[in-house]
This record gives structure tokens, sequence and C-alpha cells, in this order.
């Protein structure tokens, strides 16, 4: 537990200064050029976050599954893994982009009714190719458990991001086209310096690249589902609020949104750090002492998070201005859920261990079914602070449903529906 402390810490440094120029990078964006403008932002972030599942992302956990395995007594046969999933992110980055300069028009007249949007769908599509490699070459380095590297590669894009944005503010030009361009580029910032520290011939080896293509395809294909979904569970909120309100609207929430899904890093940190000893377990006990870990991990993180809780409201008008009052509110009730995230998440790692990756798309199903019926009959009602209620609602409904999985895989033998191979 001691050494994966560290890792965690070192993870979590990282990703706690990366989130904090993210945060501050958004507040910048805030104060500078408004609500409205930062309501755009956030619509072209959802899209990002979307975009990247849709090239890949969710099937680098498969990669560092099955390359960790391989890591510490083959090199060889763990980079073929890494070799295939870079021919399979070239084709999903193509389709991504293509997507993006023949669908956004449709999606964004006819589904949301504001050609405004058009625009903030093809450049977050052309952005998240440079993120989506970064991601892949963030995979090598947590796969062979090179942290520090990973730490620098993952700062590397915020810390460019806001030194950009302080340059052009100095400079007179701060935009929001401006800030989209410097958005859109962080990707490729941490991509290059990934590159430039990756050992020659990862990519070279020969190796049985069909049955490293299978292995990844099995458990890769699910989790490329589950990340899609979970893409679109996580950024529910804010494409429903786009639905029924404005961008105006839209940055007021995203306000609170930008810190909250900065907490959420913390618990990326935690699945970065534990995600190659989960795919080593074998027996009961050493299940028993992963969960009794991981609880303890969660209560020293989830301490400073309860303090934000009562300090939510102040800390938000300190930050981004009087205007964004309300946010304060929206952030007091999203941090209660991510509490209940933070102590449940890291427990979903078992359905890895036990090949059971197809749990996930049962429980993001249920989630994604869950807040697009709660938000579709509470924001025209309660607005922004009910969709704030939905989403805290689902973070609880969310760790309630891994807990119950996660027991019947351990304890009581698995059910019917937890029996599917992968």
């Amino acid at each position: 537990m001691i050494s994966e402390l560290k890792h965690i810490s070192l993870v979590g440094t990282s990703n706690v200064l990366n989130s904090a120029l993210g945060f501050l990078s958004g507040v910048l964006i805030a104060r500078l050029l408004g609500a409205e403008a930062f309501g755009s932002l956030a619509i072209f972030t959802a899209s990002l976050g979307i975009c990247l599942s849709l090239s890949g992302q969710g099937i680098d956990w498969a990669t560092v599954r099955f390359a960790a395995k391989h890591s510490e007594h083959d090199a060889k046969k763990s980079n073929i893994y890494f070799k295939v999933m870079l021919k399979i992110r070239i084709v999903l980055c193509s389709i991504v982009v293509l997507g993006g300069f023949f669908l956004t028009e449709l999606i964004a007249v006819k589904i949301f009714n504001n050609p405004l949007y058009q625009s903030l769908f093809r450049i977050s599509a052309i952005a998240a190719v440079g993120s989506s490699f970064c991601f892949f070459i963030l995979s090598y380095y947590q796969t062979n458990q090179q942290f520090l590297k990973f730490s620098i590669i993952n700062f590397a894009g915020n810390g460019n991001k806001i030194f950009m944005l302080v340059l052009i503010v100095a400079l007179g030009s701060l935009t929001l086209n401006t800030a989209l361009a410097v958005y859109a580029i962080s990707g490729y910032i941490g991509l290059l310096l990934g590159i430039y520290w990756m050992p020659k011939g990862v990519f070279k080896v020969d190796g049985n690249e069909r049955e490293a293509a299978g292995d990844l395809l099995s458990m890769g294909g699910i989790m490329f589902i589950t990340t899609l979904l979970d893409a679109l569970y996580r950024r529910a909120d804010i494409l429903m609020i786009g639905l029924f309100s404005n961008t105006g609207t839209i940055g007021i929430y995203s306000a609170a949104l930008n810190a909250f899904l900065a907490m959420d890093l913390l618990i990326y940190s935690a699945f970065t750090v534990l995600m190659s000893r989960v795919s080593r377990i074998r027996s009961k006990d050493e299940y028993k002492r992963y969960i009794s870990d991981t609880l303890k991990i969660s209560f020293i993180i989830g301490i400073p998070c309860i303090v934000l809780i009562f300090i939510a409201e102040p800390l938000v008008v300190f930050f981004y201005s009087d205007s964004f009052s309300e946010s304060g509110q929206i952030l007091k009730i999203l941090c209660i859920g991510f509490l209940f995230s933070l102590v449940f998440q890291p427990m979903s790692l078992i359905f890895f261990a036990k090949d059971r990756p197809v749990l996930f798309i049962y429980i993001d199903l249920l989630l994604l079914t869950a807040v697009v019926i709660g938000h579709s009959i509470i924001i025209p009602r309660l607005g922004i602070v009910g969709a704030a209620y939905v989403t805290m609602g689902s973070r609880i409904f969310q760790g309630v449903l891994i807990s119950i999985f996660s027991y019947f895989l351990i304890f009581k033998g698995s059910p019917e529906i937890l029996k599917q191979e992968t």
C-alpha cells in the first residue's frame, strides 16, 4: 500500500497541479470574457470528451490490462499490444475527424437548434486527435510504472495552456476563438513530449499481432462502448442544459463543474496507479486487501474535499466574481456526489481483474438513462440547480451499483448477469 500511495501521490500531485492550471485557465476566460463565452467553452470541452471516447481512449485500459502482464518479464510481447493499439488508434481518429466535418452541422442545427455549435464541434474533433494520441502514449508509461514521466507529460498540456492564455491576455488578444485554439493544441504538446521520451523500437517489434488484436478488441471493444457511455453520462448535464437554455446559463453551471471535474482527476490518479496492481490479483484475500487499501486511500484524499463543501460558495465568488454566485450552491451539491465516487469508483477495477468489464456497460447504460430522464424532467422545473441534484444522485446510484456487483464477484460467486465472458 505504501508504494502505491507514493505513486498515487506523485500522479495525484501532477493531476492536482494539472487540474489547478486547467481550473485557472477556465477562471481566466470566465472573468475576462464572461459567462456566455465560458458556456461556449463548456460545450467545446463536452464535445471534446465525447470525441476522445470515440477515438478509442477506453481501449487504453485494455492495453494496460494485457501489456502489464508481460511488462516485467517479456517487454517484446508487452510492446506488441502498443503496436496493434497504434494502428487501431489511427483508424478511429480518422473516423472522428471525418465525422467532425460532415456530421457537425446536422447535430448543431437539427438537435441543438444552434448553428453556432457547429464550429465548436469541429474544433473539438481536431483537438481530440492530439489528446487521444497523448493518452495512448501515457498508457505506455502507466503500464511500465514510469509515473514520473507520466506525470510530467500529463502536466505539460495544461502548463502550456495557461502560459499561452496569459501571453495572449498580455497582448490584448484574448477572444473565444483564441482561447479555443489554445485548448485545441494542448493535447499535442503532451503528445510531442511523450514521443520524445519513448524508447526506440517500441512499435517495431515482431509478434503475434492477431492474438494481441483479439485480446484488445475482446475487452477493448467493451471498454470502447462503456467509455463512450461514460462520456455521454458525465457530460449529459452540460448537453441537456444546452437543449433547454443558453450558453450564459451553461457558463454559470460550468463554473462549478470546472472545479468538480478537477476533483474527479483524483479518482483518475487512483485508477492510473491501481490498474497495474489489480491486473495481478488472484486470490480472495488479495481482493479484500485491495478493497481495504482503496478505502483507506479514499479516506485520506476525501478529507480536504469535505472541507470544500463548507467553503464552496465564497470560494467560487472569490475566483469567478459575484456574477457567478449561483455556481457556489451548485458546487456544494456536486461535491457530495464526488465523495461517493471517491469511495466506490476504485472498487470497479475489480471488474477488470475478474474479466467482467461488460459490467461497466450495464452500469453506464443505467446511469445514462437515469440522468437523461432526470435532467429532462428536472431542468425545465428547477434549472441548473436541479441539474446538479440529478448529477449528485447519479453518483450515489453509481456507488450502489459498483458495490453490489463487486460484492457478488468476490464473496458470493457470480449470478447469471455476471457470468458473461469477454
